[in-house]
């Protein structure tokens, strides 16, 4: 069924009325038999991939019966379908068999979300899904020539999706391999395989330069603009959600403060959101009006990272000092909260040192405003905790640092009076 209609859809792929029957008639039954051959090629096609389809079924292939792997080689076979197809349209100017290109996305797409849930993955999986990525690729070099460009900008776009989420999937599978489900092992592969992405679409090269080679001088912005905004938003999401939920069991390794999984996912995290900001601002031929261009991005960014150091500590407290992992008993912990005086402390004298050294009295007004939220909170929260000594010592280390606030860390001179004036020494 499916060879005769694309037979039919072959041999109507070319007007067989002779142009002596009349220009109106002429160009009325080309239509038709441009049409004819569109829809038989169509039905053709999808007749031939049910066929296939239907050969790939547990019941048939009982050495093959796990769901992933059927999957997976209904996929390529899908692919293999898909090409064919493009090369007898080039080959035979078949206009119906361009379609074909069309409706990959789809159905890729769809499979790809589908095989992401499943649980099982071995190396055969991720041996088929590769050299599907290969055939995907070559497929859509060759179909994105022809419009419409706005259906392919959306392809390119969602691919990078496509490619995080099978990366997400194989760093998954690894980590069942390692027997390490239950460990923050596989917590933290969603959330590195987003920054994987992000870092890659953050390449100084892609952005600067005028790249030549496909797709980058083609859809340059769809991927490291548009695509890149969609990544930077759910590495920040994936970022704040590992940082305050995952304990930093790795096991069978020990918890080693910023050395361990946990703690260097998502100081990666805030750093790969930062690059790629780094790199709108660096870019000239993004507008410096855009809305990528927003100097509150830095605010959100600098507020992610306020947290990572936070749940840093977190995990300090509980694996060092025996905290519950509970919100109730982190929060009640008198040593949790006097590390946090300390750790904003810390942050603000680095702050304030920094805008000294670069003359930002924004930066340096922010780092006076933490430090004044930290007096408050140690009025107000930690002296009505019992602590004994362990306040004293929290007392003493605030007040050392504040000293060396002002000793190493002064409010910069404005902008205009630093052109005038001699630099202040300490």
């Amino acid at each position: 069924m499916a060879v005769g209609a694309g037979a039919i859809s072959w041999w109507s792929r070319h007007d067989p009325w002779p142009r002596s029957a009349g220009a109106n008639l002429a160009a009325w039954l080309q239509h038709l038999s441009g049409v004819v051959s569109v829809v038989l090629f169509v039905v053709g096609f999808t007749w031939a991939l049910q066929g296939l389809w239907a050969q790939l079924q547990p019941s048939v292939w009982q050495a093959f019966a796990h769901s992933a792997v059927l999957l997976a080689w209904r996929v390529l076979g899908f692919m293999a379908l898909v090409a064919a197809a493009q090369w007898a349209a080039q080959r035979y100017d078949w206009r119906g068999a361009r379609l074909a290109a069309y409706a990959m996305f789809p159905v890729v797409a769809w499979h790809v979300l589908v095989a992401v849930w499943e649980l099982h993955w071995g190396w055969a999986e991720l041996a088929l899904w590769s050299v599907i990525a290969v055939v995907y690729l070559a497929v859509l070099q060759r179909a994105d020539r022809r419009g419409p460009v706005l259906y392919w900008r959306v392809v390119h776009t969602a691919n990078v999706v496509l490619g995080f989420l099978l990366l997400g999937r194989s760093l998954v599978s690894l980590a069942d391999w390692a027997q390490l489900w239950q460990s923050d092992w596989s917590a933290v592969a969603g959330t590195f395989s987003a920054i994987v992405v992000l870092l890659l679409l953050s390449r100084a090269a892609w952005w600067t330069g005028t790249p030549q080679r496909w797709p980058l001088n083609r859809f340059r912005p769809d991927y490291l603009l548009h695509a890149g905004a969609g990544v930077a938003l759910l590495v920040g999401i994936c970022t704040l959600v590992t940082a305050c939920l995952v304990r930093g069991k790795v096991a069978p390794l020990p918890y080693v403060p910023l050395l361990n999984p946990v703690d260097l996912t998502v100081l990666l995290g805030v750093a790969a959101i930062a690059l790629w900001r780094l790199r709108i601002a660096q870019a000239p031929w993004v507008a410096a009006a855009s809305v990528w261009t927003w100097r509150s991005s830095w605010l959100a960014i600098a507020a992610l990272g306020f947290v990572v150091l936070n749940t840093i500590w977190l995990r300090v407290a509980h694996h060092y000092f025996g905290v519950r992992w509970q919100v109730d008993a982190l929060a009640d912990s008198f040593v949790v909260q006097a590390g946090y005086s300390v750790l904003w402390t810390v942050l603000a004298l680095l702050a304030m040192l920094w805008a000294r050294r670069v003359g930002q009295r924004l930066l340096w007004q922010a780092g006076a405003g933490l430090l004044a939220v930290t007096v408050l909170k140690m009025l107000l929260v930690d002296m009505a905790n019992s602590g004994g000594g362990e306040r004293i010592v929290a007392f003493i280390a605030v007040g050392a640092l504040m000293v060396a606030i002002g000793y190493f860390a002064p409010m910069p001179a404005a902008r205009k009076a630093a052109a005038t004036d001699d630099p202040v020494t300490p």
